[in-house]
């Protein structure tokens, strides 16, 4: 009876470890190890239910954080299945700030600074009864080697939605402005923008008409050459940064391109400009082996003929 007792609880451990994603695996390992410190901790209850959390680590400084981030990318690659978004950002990009919220009105903002990398991971909670509440993971860092500074986040709390009433979703430190180079995160956009009849319809929003999302059909079209070019520009940088690294954002960017490129006759573009947004667009198809994304970019290129 006493073997049968250790069976049904080995298993039933079995369960839970396999249960565990690889991120929470891979943080108590390191808290184990002593690799990470907890910095922060904040959580609030509605009754006996937990409504929100806040777990902040900062890394251990010399080579265990260089361990750590390695081991810890390791574990987001694998989670990043089971996630409803994932985002990957390395120093210098054009991508800053993120807002993670942790309970209705709080929250942390993560790429302050563009020296920052950091790796964003979003996963639903399927235990939870109204299946909207959310964990988000989050490892920002400086520096390489023995060098690097850092910390990793975990935050729990209902998944984000927008309304005109929450627009503080835009944080003080991402201007709308900025969202522009923050439209190849399809998901992360779309999903803040949820229940927002029309942005352009919200008055005194300083950078809102900057916006431009693939996709959005009330985008108006350019009004001369100037602004075409710039709209080309934006959605030809985007293009290459979605398709080196193999998102099916590109697509959404080859589509915008073909779309910006029906109204070129419009725009009133000089024979020079033509033939220099043909020659931008013959480069992009190299960044891709998928045939559909350059059938796409193919009849972007009729239309600048």
């Amino acid at each position: 009876m006493k073997q049968l007792f250790f069976l049904i609880a080995a298993a039933v451990w079995t369960l839970c470890v396999t249960a565990q994603s690889h991120i929470e695996a891979e943080i108590d390992a390191l808290k184990s190890e002593d690799a990470i410190t907890i910095q922060r901790c904040n959580f609030s209850n509605e009754g006996d239910r937990r409504v929100g959390l806040l777990e902040i680590y900062r890394l251990r400084s010399g080579d265990k954080a260089a361990t750590a981030v390695n081991r810890l990318l390791d574990a987001f690659d694998k989670d990043r299945d089971g996630a409803y978004n994932y985002v990957r950002h390395i120093a210098g990009d054009d991508r800053q700030s993120y807002s993670i919220f942790f309970d209705k009105t709080d929250y942390e903002v993560i790429g302050k600074s563009k020296h920052d990398n950091y790796v964003l991971l979003s996963v639903l909670d399927k235990d939870h009864d109204a299946a909207d509440y959310r964990y988000c993971y989050v490892m920002e860092w400086q520096g390489a080697g023995d060098d690097i500074k850092g910390r990793v986040i975990k935050t729990y709390a209902p998944k984000p939605t927008a309304s005109r009433n929450n627009i503080q979703f835009f944080t003080p430190d991402l201007s709308l402005g900025d969202l522009a180079s923050l439209a190849d995160d399809t998901t992360t956009v779309r999903t803040m923008l949820i229940g927002l009849d029309s942005l352009r319809n919200l008055k005194g929003l300083k950078g809102l008409s900057a916006l431009r999302i693939p996709g959005d059909d009330s985008i108006d079209d350019p009004r001369d050459d100037v602004e075409w070019l710039t709209a080309f520009n934006h959605y030809r940088n985007a293009f290459k940064r979605a398709a080196s690294r193999g998102s099916s954002s590109a697509t959404s960017y080859a589509t915008a391109i073909l779309k910006l490129c029906k109204t070129a006759q419009d725009a009133q573009l000089s024979d020079g400009e033509r033939s220099l947004c043909r020659k931008s667009i013959k480069d992009l198809q190299k960044c891709t082996d998928d045939d559909f994304l350059k059938g796409l970019l193919n009849e972007a290129i009729n239309h600048l003929k």
